[in-house]
């Protein structure tokens, strides 16, 4: 302290500049003892947090990774490593506390982080949905889960969210006639009969939906005004298709 340079800024009496040591050196100690407990206290936590508990993946020092199965009262932890014996049984390793470091299983985070970030994308895409719109995402979610299986062709599942059509047009005139076209729509048609394009190759029974409905017309007419057309088997060779192609052909 300077107390002429101080005394002259700011023109205090060297009493008040006295004073004002004393107190700026209370408030300094006051404020180092201050942080000293701070940086105590959140070394006492990060410790804490390090502190491995029973059940708790550890690693043991260049040991490798374990589960803590034990903590006795003297600190000593009793671990579970993830390495085997001879004999074929898991080693167990006696350590203190401060040999024993808690870590994370990244695998174990993983699927947890993968479970979380799902259920809460779901609830916000299901809270947003109109009730008119829930039966079609549900239908789109139960499609794509069972693609990813293995379940389901994607072609199936292409087939039915792409719906194209194929005109009522063939080289000598219409591909089916009046007979069919008074009862079916032609949206209907169309979309049916682009299903022999698309997968003719893998349902056969699609190939041949030209003639079917031609040679079967009475038979489809049943069934297409048919109260659940989907619980009742197809007319014709349709008959032998399989859950998945009928959702297809209701579709």
């Amino acid at each position: 302290w300077n107390k002429d340079i101080l005394g002259e800024a700011f023109r205090a009496s060297p009493e008040d500049l006295e004073a004002a040591k004393k107190a700026q050196s209370g408030q300094g100690m006051a404020d180092m003892m201050g942080g000293l407990m701070l940086n105590m206290q959140q070394k006492k936590a990060a410790a804490a947090a390090k502190a491995c508990k029973v059940g708790d993946l550890c690693d043991v020092g260049n040991f490798g990774t374990g589960k803590v199965k034990e903590i006795r009262a003297d600190g000593t932890h009793c671990v579970e490593m993830r390495w085997k014996l001879a004999n074929g049984k898991p080693a167990m390793l006696y350590a203190k506390g401060d040999q024993v470091t808690k870590t994370i299983d990244f695998n174990v985070r993983c699927k947890k982080l993968a479970e979380t970030i799902t259920s809460t994308t779901f609830n916000y895409i299901r809270r947003g949905l109109f009730e008119r719109d829930k039966l079609t995402v549900v239908s789109l979610f139960a499609l794509t889960l069972q693609m990813a299986n293995g379940q389901i062709d994607k072609s199936y599942v292409d087939s039915m969210l792409m719906n194209s059509t194929k005109p009522n047009l063939g080289d000598e005139g219409p591909l089916v006639g009046e007979s069919v076209t008074s009862w079916l729509p032609e949206m209907n048609l169309t979309q049916s009969l682009a299903l022999a394009d698309n997968l003719g190759e893998k349902i056969p029974e699609f190939a041949g939906i030209v003639d079917e409905l031609n040679n079967n017309t009475a038979e489809w007419n049943d069934w297409y005004n048919h109260a659940t057309p989907e619980a009742v088997p197809c007319p014709g060779t349709f008959a032998n298709l399989t859950q998945q192609q009928r959702l297809v052909l209701v579709r």
